[in-house]
């Protein structure tokens, strides 16, 4: 594995864990952020966040290839959901959720665009 794809894939594990155990933490107020009434959706997320940043974990510290692709997929999975969630729902979002999902989707789109980058060049 290349060490640029290891540290691509910590920092989205990083950035998974924290932002899930923000969202297990503090539904109600994710919730409100992006206009949901109900906060047992974000908090769903936040525990498959925790999830799928222990698996990205694993994957860079075990060096499993054939693991990267299904990350890069969940992260290019996780842009189009948040485009399709802030086209479909524009007007029931706030201004602030609409920035904060915004936000989020370009770094997980970032993450997505330098895992698929390094992915292909030869370990070091």
């Amino acid at each position: 594995m290349h060490r640029n794809l290891k540290i691509t894939l910590i920092a989205n594990a990083l950035f998974s864990g924290v932002s899930g155990l923000f969202m297990i933490l503090l539904p109600d107020w994710f919730a409100g952020q992006v206009g949901l009434t109900q906060s047992l959706l974000i908090l769903c997320i936040g525990i498959g966040l925790v999830v799928f940043a222990g698996y990205v974990l694993f994957t860079s510290v075990k060096g499993a290839m054939q693991n990267v692709t299904g990350i890069i997929s969940g992260d290019i999975a996780w842009v189009v959901g948040s485009l399709v969630a802030l086209i479909l729902f524009w007007t029931k979002i706030p201004a602030s959720g609409r920035w904060l999902v915004d936000i989020i989707a370009i770094i997980v789109g970032l993450f997505a665009y330098f895992q698929y980058r390094y992915w292909k060049l030869p370990a070091n």
